[in-house]
């Protein structure tokens, strides 16, 4: 995020808009003695007009075009650097005479309160770190108050980023019922016997994109929630969910599913399909053993109506 306060090579419109010199300004900057404080006064009161915020010590930074035009304004000969003042108070002393001079103010706890309010509503609004950072320079600037050091504004919104995160954390947190709670805890304990939750065994894919392993995968999901009577009532909403083949304790031989598997005499109709739904999946027709009808309870009666229109259509000749 951390970017140059000064372009490396401005061009003459850059150099025109902000390093000229006004006659207000040149006189602000004939205040000092010697022409080694007047040129560093004047790289410091554009600096501060137009980027919001001081050299600082970053002379060394200066680009030799800017150095040059400021200089020559003054009447002085080219330089490739400028040399800051030697002693740390006579800079201290520029800057808050150019502080008076343009009106800016420093950064205090009422401006921080205010840009902290600000940025936090934007951090609250998806704005990422480094939109934040640029809004936070305009938001300063516009209010002339001086920017802090980008080491010190990028801690400042990385806090911000912070508080906003927790916030919005604590408004789900604050929707969440008790008995959801309770369920999630069930989800993330790992039991005593065991080495990983149940929300891991959920994370993990089947080993294989086929039927037989899908299958053997939820009936293993499926024994895994009744082994665990605490958290037995969570997941077994989600595993009634999944399972193709609706429990029931009606014989296989009587001609209705039971368990997770159909009957050994169970044919299938030409619109039997099998489609997946996330991590489930389900029968979109229902199956008859024999001459049976179709299997009762759970999603595979579903379409048994439409299904039983449709058999009787095709019997009676019906288009």
């Amino acid at each position: 995020m951390r970017h140059a306060l000064l372009p490396a090579d401005p061009d003459d419109e850059q150099l025109a808009r902000g390093w000229t010199l006004s006659e207000a300004d040149m006189v602000e900057v004939y205040r000092c003695r010697g022409d080694h404080m007047r040129f560093s006064f004047a790289l410091q009161l554009c600096t501060l007009r137009q980027y919001g915020r001081f050299l600082g010590a970053d002379y060394d930074t200066v680009p030799v075009r800017i150095a040059n035009h400021v200089g020559h304004q003054l009447g002085l000969p080219p330089v490739l650097l400028p040399v800051p003042p030697a002693r740390e108070a006579t800079d201290l002393r520029h800057e808050r005479q150019i502080r008076g001079y343009l009106g800016f103010e420093r950064l205090d706890a009422k401006h921080r309160r205010f840009l902290e309010e600000y940025l936090l509503g934007l951090a609250q609004d998806g704005h990422l770190a480094e939109d934040l950072y640029r809004q936070a320079e305009t938001f300063l600037r516009e209010r002339m108050v001086i920017l802090p050091g980008q080491v010190r504004l990028e801690r400042f919104v990385a806090g911000v980023l912070v508080r906003a995160e927790a916030g919005i954390h604590e408004q789900i947190r604050q929707r969440l019922t008790p008995a959801f709670c309770t369920a999630i805890d069930g989800f993330l304990e790992v039991p005593g016997d065991g080495r990983r939750s149940a929300l891991a065994g959920f994370k993990e894919y089947p080993p294989e994109a086929t039927p037989a392993a899908l299958l053997e995968y939820l009936e293993r999901e499926r024994s895994s929630a009744r082994s665990e009577p605490r958290r037995s009532k969570s997941r077994a909403s989600v595993a009634s969910s999944s399972n193709t083949w609706p429990s029931s304790s009606t014989d296989t031989t009587s001609g209705t599913c039971g368990g997770s598997r159909p009957p050994s005499d169970a044919r299938w109709s030409p619109a039997s399909s099998w489609r997946p739904t996330g991590r489930s999946w389900i029968t979109s027709s229902t199956c008859t053993a024999g001459s049976s009808p179709a299997c009762a309870g759970g999603p595979a009666t579903l379409l048994s109506s439409a299904s039983g229109r449709s058999r009787s259509a095709r019997s009676s000749g019906s288009p």
